[in-house]
Formats: structure tokens, C-alpha cells, sequence
């Protein structure tokens, strides 16, 4: 997730999202998805996120 995440693939971000992924999961740098999302500024999946968030999507 946090691969996808950083190098933009929002399909796979999409898909993993609908299976029930943890949005909460720290990398080592202890920045979650949606840290690493809003620093590359990929508004795409900042919003898939951020509804994933609302939906209590963080395991």
C-alpha cells in the first residue's frame, strides 16, 4: 500500500482499498499512506484515502 501509494498507481491503491487495507500502517519513517499521498500531492488518491478514512477503512 505504501509503495503504491508513493509512486502514484491509484488502481492498485483502489483495489486494495475495496479488499479492507489498513490505511494506518507506518512506513520506518513513521508516515502513514495518506502523509506520503499528500507529499507527492496526488490529489487522486488523497480523496480515495480520505473517503477510505470516513469509511473506518484503518484496520
Amino acid at each position: 500500500m505504501i509503495r503504491n501509494t508513493g509512486w502514484g498507481h491509484e488502481e492498485l491503491v483502489e483495489s486494495l482499498l475495496k479488499h479492507g487495507a489498513n490505511i494506518t500502517v507506518k512506513n520506518n519513517s513513521g508516515k502513514t499512506v495518506l502523509d506520503i499521498a499528500r507529499s507527492h500531492q496526488n490529489s487522486r488518491i488523497i480523496e480515495m484515502l480520505e473517503r477510505a478514512k470516513a469509511r473506518g477503512n484503518d484496520g
